[in-house]
């Protein structure tokens, strides 16, 4: 792992967060992971308590922040199913590390997300 690990980079771990370009506007929108698992469909939203959270609410989690257009096909475009020889897996949100395989003295992924449908990966 890097001394100063920036959360935008996915070289040892599944990146914090991340940057889309909206199809409507043409700006970029920064996600956090969270949010592009709940866009995928991996994550649900949480319900404030005592209160009931709207659709609205969700999908405006994954909207672009400038023009509120959706991106959840932008998400679906860039974060695709690969298969990880790191995990053994065919992960959801992969990293860079993917590549590799893991050694006798590595730690296990902690950020590995399993795919739904892993025969849609590549």
């Amino acid at each position: 792992m890097c001394m100063h690990c920036s959360q935008m980079c996915d070289k040892c771990k599944p990146a914090e967060r991340r940057a889309f370009v909206c199809g409507s506007c043409g700006k970029a929108t920064i996600l956090s992971r969270g949010d592009c698992l709940y866009a995928l469909g991996y994550w649900k939203a949480a319900k404030p308590e005592g209160e009931r959270a709207s659709g609205d609410e969700g999908a405006r989690r994954f909207s672009c922040r400038h023009c509120g257009a959706s991106l959840a096909d932008a998400v679906r475009e860039a974060v695709r199913p690969l298969p990880c020889r790191y995990s053994g897996i065919v992960c959801a949100y992969p990293c860079r590390r993917r590549d590799r395989s893991r050694g006798a003295a590595d730690a296990p992924c902690r950020k590995q997300v399993l795919a739904k449908n892993p025969e849609r990966a590549g």
